[in-house]
């Protein structure tokens, strides 16, 4: 006879063997499981996050120092460049915390991976758009100085 356990209406109802009982622990065990990749990868987008930020940060200080001595050439070029570095920043630091807040409410490890794929994409897009922006900018700058140059030549001849 097999066993019976209690419902709220007073009436048996068939209990879970011991097979249910191990289905069970072996569905706990696997969603235990997916818990911890998940936490997993978004622990290493984090990180990952903070290490491209970190030498971002590095390649955007030499760009910028370098850049500057350019720059001096004409104020207009400054602010370009000012305006250009500030806005990417603003940018990705926004892109960040909205990445960071969509991880913290992810509820699955197929969300968190979906999450993962956006953020990869987003960056390649952007840093793709600030590199055409730049070139532009650069070339425009160079052909200024380059005109500049041939103006104090000519005086100066």
């Amino acid at each position: 006879m097999p066993i019976m356990a209690k419902t709220d209406d007073k009436k048996p109802a068939p209990a879970i063997g011991p097979m249910g009982g191990k289905a069970t622990e072996s569905a706990r065990e696997m969603a235990e499981k997916g818990r911890d990749m998940a936490r997993d990868v978004a622990e290493t987008t984090i990180s990952m996050a903070e290490q491209t930020a970190a030498k971002t940060e590095a390649v955007t200080d030499q760009v910028a120092g370098r850049m500057s001595q350019l720059a001096n050439a004409t104020p207009r070029a400054v602010n370009d460049l000012s305006d250009f570095w500030r806005d990417l920043a603003k940018a990705q630091v926004a892109y960040n915390i909205d990445m960071f807040r969509r991880l913290a409410a992810a509820r699955n490890w197929q969300d968190y991976f979906d999450l993962q794929t956006s953020y990869v994409s987003g960056n390649v897009t952007r840093m793709g758009d600030a590199a055409f922006r730049y070139a532009s900018m650069t070339g425009a700058m160079m052909s200024r100085l380059v005109m500049t140059g041939g103006r104090q030549s000519k005086n100066a001849g």
